[in-house]
Parts: C-alpha cells; sequence; structure tokens
C-alpha cells in the first residue's frame, strides 16, 4: 500500500485560488440585489484576510466548516458597514 506524504484539505477552495476564485465572487457579488453595489476587488481582498480569530476558532472545532464559510463572509461583508443575515449570506454563498 502506497503511503501518502501530504494531505491538503481547502476549506472554501483558497488555497487553490486562481482566476476563476476572482471572477466568481465578482460575478457573484454583481447578481445578488444586496451586493451590486459593493467594489468586488476589494471585497475579494477582505474575503481573503480571514481574521487570526477565526482561524483559532475553527482550528479549535468552535466553527464547524458551515460556520466559518459564514463567518468569513460575514467578517468580509462588515468592512463595507453591511450586516447580512444568514439566510442571505447562504445565498450568496450558494451563488458562487
Amino acid at each position: 500500500m502506497q503511503k501518502h506524504t501530504l494531505l491538503l484539505f481547502d476549506l472554501d477552495e483558497t488555497l487553490l485560488e486562481g482566476g476563476w476564485f476572482k471572477e466568481g465572487i465578482i460575478k457573484t457579488l454583481q447578481s445578488h440585489p444586496s451586493t451590486r453595489d459593493i467594489d468586488a476587488e476589494l471585497f475579494l481582498e477582505k474575503k481573503l484576510r480571514v481574521p487570526k480569530s477565526l482561524v483559532t476558532q475553527f482550528k479549535n472545532r468552535e466553527l464547524t466548516p458551515h460556520q466559518f464559510r459564514r463567518a468569513r463572509w460575514k467578517h468580509a461583508f462588515s468592512c463595507f458597514n453591511l450586516d447580512p443575515d444568514m439566510t442571505t449570506i447562504d445565498e450568496i454563498n450558494e451563488l458562487f
């Protein structure tokens, strides 16, 4: 049996980020009524800069992957003084 030397978990598809990720965020924000006026480039920057406190909570299993994903979106929106409810966040995540 072959041994694996490395196993990666791609949370929210951020490890394999590429042009498709940026394009996906921009299209998602442009297509949802509550985010059409957001600067998508700046939003992407905020979404990629995950606060260490969230990462720590996730690593300590205080957040599930679903909660972590929601918290990342919520954090990025807070940088624009927006506070969407979880239903809206889930809708936007599904669009993405």
